[in-house]
Parts: structure tokens; sequence; C-alpha cells
């Protein structure tokens, strides 16, 4: 946990008065360590590069299908307010539409690269809507 601690918040979070920190969702034990770290606190906090991390970490350590965990987490997301679904929709295609820029492909990434540039050419040819954020 503290590896996650210091990428999302990096070792300057001792500047601050434990009265802050743990207002802002992390509970600290008696040497200040981290031991609770709210997932709201960090999704207000996260930076694309942190939350790639998180992504990639999953995927890593996963041992079954992406595809079918995937799945899964769009059954519990469908319990979701309905502007944050249209949201994660949304989101899920910009990352592969940021995927789809890749330039060098190998036998690992040829098809996934490529089912990308299929979608962000969808979305680039207004073929493929997103919907209104209302």
């Amino acid at each position: 946990m503290n590896e996650l601690y210091e990428r999302l918040y990096g070792p300057t979070l001792a500047k601050y008065p434990r009265q802050h920190i743990q207002a802002n969702g992390i509970d600290l034990d008696e040497d200040g360590n981290p031991t609770v770290i709210s997932t709201y606190a960090i999704g207000k906090a996260i930076e694309p590069e942190q939350f790639a991390y998180i992504i990639d970490t999953k995927l890593n350590n996963m041992s079954s299908d992406p595809l079918h965990e995937g799945i899964k987490v769009g059954a519990c997301l469908r319990r979701t307010h309905r502007t944050l679904q249209r949201a994660v929709v949304g989101f899920a295609l910009g990352i592969l539409y940021g995927i789809s820029q890749q330039e060098h492909t190998d036998d690992r990434n040829r098809t996934a690269i490529a089912t990308a540039k299929t979608v962000a050419a969808q979305i680039d040819n207004d073929e493929l809507l997103i919907g209104q954020f209302i």
C-alpha cells in the first residue's frame, strides 16, 4: 500500500498537518503511515499517469481474461448514475482513442491497436457517438 500511496500523493505529503491528511480521506497509523486510503480521495486526486499505472498493474496481475473482467466491471457499473454510465463509456472510448495513436506494434498488440484505430476512425467520422453530457 505504501507504493500506491507514494505514487498517488508523493513523498511531500509529510509537510501537511495530520488533520489535513485525514480530512482528505487517508487514515494514518501512529507513525504517520497510511492505513486506509479513501477511493473517493483517490478518484478526486488521481492524475492520468497514475490511473494508467493502476490499470496497468491490475491487468498485469490478472490471471483471467481481461475481457471477462471488464464485463464484470461493466456489470457493476450498471448500478451507477446514468450520467456516470455515459461518462464511463466516453472514458473507455477515450482510452481506445489514445491507444490508437501507438505507432509501433508487434504480435502482442497488433490486433488491439488495429481495433483501437477502427474505434478512433469511427469517432473521427461521427460514426460512433458518445452522447451529450447532460
